[in-house]
């Protein structure tokens, strides 16, 4: 181990060996042989002595022991009784170590993983067993994809398509996702080629943890003209969203109440409902990032307060005209609103009011 610390620049960190803990409730004294009854009367008993304090609860505990250093200490231990409660060893081979979260609540975590480097290893076979170790990580499904929800024709292509790709390909990075830009853009355009002519249309791009990415296109309804309806989400059962959750600001397929939300709004006649976060900011809809305007000018929710990074959303705070600008905004603000403004890339900005 001196010569790997001295050749090696960097710590191995938690690698190998055994790690755990152990529960030693107690020492109690062993039983001893009872004594002879006898005839005569004997005095009241005296009360026993307490038992010697047990150690610590979650002391560490070494392998093996040391030879007790007399006579007197080997009859002391053969007088007491270890009881040995609860424990648990781990052989740390490969072991996942997580720092502590940062600001988004998302931890960085670092994982070890080695070879036995021996004269006639070969550096390319040794690199393929370590990546072949960390598969278990390195390739374990989220359980979720990452998505794209865009308005597509077959003359213009696919509206804000590099804002689309910017998002998509930041959260692959982000979230440790393979994504191919250039392919994906390619399978885009040619998708676009078969549309039906002059008519919109809803596409929907899908990328998994392994880079393989689903590509589908619908012709998209038309929606009623006129101002559109927007609920509170809470009104309707709906608890607060996790300020702190990293997921919120990455637009992934772990979005079941969201999309339970804006379906609901649509059966009740409205097109959206609007989310409250644990602190009792106002975030975003269902499937619309939400503009509110206070005062003559308008606003929206930060990043902060748990909202996606939506791309009209991003449209709208470089409109010049609009000068919107970010502000934390409760429901108080909503309620008293001048105006409001739901939108989404595949529907645009939309004129919109609380309902219900």
């Amino acid at each position: 181990m001196q010569l790997i610390d001295a050749l090696e620049s960097t710590s191995r960190g938690l690698y190998t060996g055994a790690i755990g803990w152990l529960d030693a409730r107690s020492l109690l004294p062993s039983p001893s042989p009872s004594p002879s009854p006898s005839p005569s009367p004997s005095p009241s008993p005296s009360p026993s002595p307490a038992p010697a304090p047990a150690p610590a609860i979650g002391a560490a505990s070494s392998a093996g022991s040391a030879a007790p250093a007399s006579r007197e200490a080997a009859a002391t231990a053969q007088d007491t009784e270890d009881v040995c409660g609860d424990f648990c060893l781990s052989v740390a081979i490969r072991t996942l170590t997580l720092g502590a979260s940062g600001l988004d609540g998302a931890q960085q975590g670092k994982l070890g993983i080695g070879a036995g480097i021996v004269l006639d290893s070969v550096a390319t076979d040794e690199y393929a067993e370590c990546r072949l170790k960390a598969r278990f990580l390195s390739e374990a499904d989220p359980g979720f994809q990452l998505f794209e929800t865009m308005y597509a024709t077959r003359e213009s292509g696919v509206r804000h398509l590099e804002r689309h790709l910017a998002r998509i390909g930041a959260s692959a990075r982000y979230l440790g996702f393979a994504f191919d830009e250039a392919a994906t853009r390619e399978q885009i355009v040619a998708q676009c080629s078969q549309l039906t002519a002059e008519t919109p249309h809803r596409m929907r791009l899908a990328v998994d943890k392994r880079g393989a990415t689903q590509l589908t296109a619908a012709l998209l309804a038309p929606l009623r003209t006129g101002v559109v309806g927007v609920l509170i989400a809470s009104d309707h059962g709906y608890g607060a969203m996790q300020a702190g959750d990293a997921l919120l600001r990455h637009k992934t397929t772990r979005r079941a109440e969201y999309d339970r939300a804006w379906h609901e709004a649509e059966s009740m006649g409205a097109f959206d409902m609007l989310f409250f976060n644990d602190r009792g900011e106002l975030t975003e809809g269902g499937r619309t990032t939400v503009f509110v305007k206070c005062d003559g000018r308008w606003w929206t929710p930060p990043l902060s307060s748990g909202v996606l990074p939506g791309v009209m959303r991003s449209v709208l705070l470089e409109d010049t005209d609009l000068q919107a600008a970010e502000r934390v905004l409760v429901r108080a603000d909503v309620e008293r609103a001048e105006a409001l403004i739901l939108c989404n890339a595949l529907r645009g900005a939309l004129a919109a009011q609380l309902a219900g």
